[in-house]
């Protein structure tokens, strides 16, 4: 990391920080980022470090900086005792460890939306397992970005071992259908919903497995049920959680999203910075990081307004974002550069050059522009084979 003669305005720590930090750089804010790769692109952008025992060397390492005001993103909402530690000695934008263990328990929140009407999907704890045959999936308490779920089939029953799952492991059912995001601010008792997105899943374009998580595409227009539907959905999370600033949620539509509004089935809540919250950004041009910083009750900087009206407005291009992952064991030989609109360059995400990338890993992420949802998909899908071969000789 380069050396600062400022201290600076806020710290970003996640297993990625790059797209939240360059939304805090949209802001006019500096910030500083600590993450597992220190992508080329966000050492050119912010100051970084990387962290080489994560998330465990975060609460040192940010130590220095005590007093600067923090954020996280994906995959430390799994680590509520690190978040606790770090909160020590800087004040959290984002949801404490209270909340964390409130709304990432699946049960629980399924029972806050059982008990206001919503649908639901199945649940069953790991020591109670369903029939091994495929109509349900094994997934880790403490997961992110889809790794580590399984189909529950005989394969699986094979490797099972119930006593030292029961902790770790729990059992949803197997819902078919589209998959989305939806992206809300909590100020702890209320929240808004901001925008929703399509997620891309599981997509062998991208080289991604079955169900890892590899872009999101947006802002869906909904109609005014299903808006409503989805901003209740958000108001009971928000008020029996406790939320507080962004948190996103992945859902399912098991039909298409013309179907009956209660066909929106939620399946996971991210109570923090979510991976689509800068595709709305880049659609809408407004920032999410005002509602989130409102909502945390972080007064500290001065911040554009929030237009709500044009955030939802009808007239926006669609942004689509897509991860590409390694087929095979790849280093990183030579600096990365290309071109596009966007980001003024054709990849964000860059990996530093000598960096060793194992296969089934992000390679980079890709973007573009659409006038739909479908062409943003067909552009990313026509886009990876060119980054795959041109860029990284795969």
């Amino acid at each position: 990391m380069s050396a600062e003669s400022e201290k600076p305005d806020l710290l970003i720590a996640g297993a990625s920080a790059r797209a939240c930090a360059f939304s805090v750089l949209r802001v006019g804010l500096r910030p500083s980022c600590f993450d597992q790769f220190a992508d080329a692109d966000l050492q050119e952008a912010a100051s970084v470090e990387r962290v080489e025992r994560y998330p465990h060397d975060l609460p040192q390492m940010m130590a220095r900086f005590e007093g600067v005001p923090w954020m996280y993103t994906g995959a430390l909402e799994n680590y509520p005792d690190v978040v606790a530690e770090i909160s020590q000695r800087h004040s959290l934008f984002g949801n404490p460890p209270e909340v964390l263990h409130r709304v990432r328990d699946p049960f629980q929140t399924a029972q806050w939306l059982a008990d206001a009407g919503f649908a639901t999907v199945p649940l069953r704890p790991a020591d109670d397992p369903p029939p091994a045959d495929g109509t349900w999936l094994l997934k880790p308490l403490c997961g992110g970005a889809g790794i580590g779920i399984r189909v529950w089939d005989e394969t699986a029953l094979q490797t099972f071992t119930p006593g030292m799952k029961r902790k770790t492991s729990y059992f949803q059912k197997f819902l078919r259908g589209e998959s989305y995001s939806a992206l809300f601010a909590g100020d702890g008792t209320s929240a808004r919903l901001l925008g929703i997105t399509r997620q891309l899943v599981g997509r062998p374009e991208f080289r991604a497995a079955r169900f890892a998580y590899c872009g999101s595409i947006g802002p869906v227009r909904w109609n005014g049920e299903q808006w409503d539907y989805l901003q209740r959905l958000g108001q009971v999370l928000a008020e029996q959680g406790g939320l507080v600033g962004l948190f996103g949620c992945d859902l399912i539509v098991t039909e298409n999203v013309n179907a009956n509004a209660r066909e929106i089935v939620l399946i996971e809540v991210n109570p923090r910075y979510p991976a689509s919250a800068e595709v709305l950004e880049l659609a809408t041009g407004c920032s999410t990081l005002v509602p989130h910083f409102r909502g945390c009750a972080a007064e500290l900087f001065p911040l554009p307004s929030y237009d709500e009206r044009q955030s939802t407005a009808d007239n926006h291009p669609c942004v689509g974002k897509a991860i590409l992952y390694a087929a095979n064991d790849f280093v990183v030989k030579t600096s990365i550069t290309a071109f596009d609109p966007i980001y003024r360059t054709l990849i964000a995400d860059v990996p530093r050059t000598g960096e060793s990338i194992q296969a089934g890993h992000p390679l980079c992420t890709a973007f573009v522009r659409g006038a739909s949802l479908a062409q943003c998909e067909q552009f990313l899908c026509r886009r990876a084979p060119i980054i795959y071969e041109s860029v990284f000789g795969q």
